[in-house]
């Protein structure tokens, strides 16, 4: 099931966020995985209505998220929608749930009146999710996959 993330869910998703790192930290010199610091910023998207954290949810648990976030599109009044985390369990994946979490991110970017939305090359899966993205009707731009979604709003 995918759903919206609530305050209840914060713990699980700090396990996630831990499990993601542990699979991608790069040694020395990268960032050590803070659970305070990551346990404030899940409870700060949560309640942000700049943001919207959409969970993967089986019988068993939580077993992915994407976060969303809507910023400024440039120097316009124009709003973008950008997923900036992302992360599925290594049992999960390439069961179409990445694709069931974007496309909430789109029903609730379309609720916001975002002209389009974002997502990021997904550097340490080595481009997996742009790749994915692409595949979902998202052409690339640079090494980073946007999808407009005006058009579709009307």
């Amino acid at each position: 099931m995918i759903r919206q993330a609530n305050i209840n869910d914060v713990r699980t998703l700090v396990e996630l966020s831990q499990d993601y790192h542990k699979q991608h930290w790069m040694g020395e010199g990268h960032t050590k995985f803070d659970p305070d610091y990551t346990f404030d910023n899940f409870r700060t998207y949560i309640a942000s209505a700049q943001t919207n954290v959409v969970v993967a949810e089986v019988p068993e648990g939580l077993v992915g998220y994407t976060v969303g976030v809507a910023v400024p599109l440039h120097w316009t009044k124009q709003l973008r929608a950008t997923v900036i985390y992302e992360y599925i369990e290594k049992e999960y994946r390439s069961q179409g749930i990445f694709k069931q979490m974007v496309d909430a991110q789109i029903e609730w970017a379309k609720s916001l009146g975002c002209v389009d939305i974002h997502i990021g090359d997904g550097a340490t899966y080595n481009g997996k999710f742009s790749t994915v993205a692409k595949e979902m009707g998202f052409p690339y731009i640079g090494t980073d996959a946007y999808r407009k979604l005006n058009d579709e709003q009307n």
